[in-house]
């Protein structure tokens, strides 16, 4: 049997608090847009049906699960390694890079910061680059040919400039 995934117009109740959404338990949305099969965009709204808040949620990082009896997905929690970039992010004020430097997380760990920005609400970044932590050249090289990222981590660690990195 297939399982079940979500699909365009179908409601998300959240199961608990989300302080990382600015979403109470209880909070109701609908999928707006699917991208694949393995993430979708999702309207919250207030009770008078107001848009409080866009937000994609992915497979990857959210637990979802399906409710027959009244046709809706329960967004139930994050995946422990959402929870740990968030926890970086919001609570230690230590961006992707910060947090590398510091021995806390992988380069391969960037697709989970980059998930937190995209995925939850984060008052603090007004942009991706600020979540990554990196420089406007660093970002720049980084956007143009994601393969650099080594390059540019091995650099902020050694406190040197990118040009010094063969």
């Amino acid at each position: 049997m297939d399982q079940k995934l979500p699909q365009l117009f179908d409601t998300i109740v959240c199961d608990r608090d989300f302080p990382e959404l600015s979403l109470e338990q209880s909070s109701m949305g609908t999928i707006i847009e699917c991208h694949g099969e393995e993430a979708y965009e999702v309207e919250f709204s207030d009770d008078a049906g107001v848009p409080t808040l866009t937000t994609v949620i992915t497979l990857r990082n959210a637990v979802l699960e399906w409710r027959d009896s009244d046709q809706t997905w329960i967004l139930k929690d994050f995946s422990a390694a959402l929870k740990k970039a968030f926890q970086s992010l919001e609570v230690r004020r230590q961006n992707f890079v910060d947090a590398y430097v510091a021995e806390t997380v992988l380069p391969k760990d960037i697709t989970i910061f980059i998930d937190a920005w995209s995925e939850t609400h984060l008052p603090h970044y007004r942009s991706l680059r600020e979540v990554l932590g990196m420089t406007q050249q660093e970002f720049e090289l980084w956007e143009s040919n994601q393969a650099l990222l080594p390059k540019i981590l091995e650099a902020r660690q050694k406190n040197i400039g990118l040009a010094s990195i063969p």
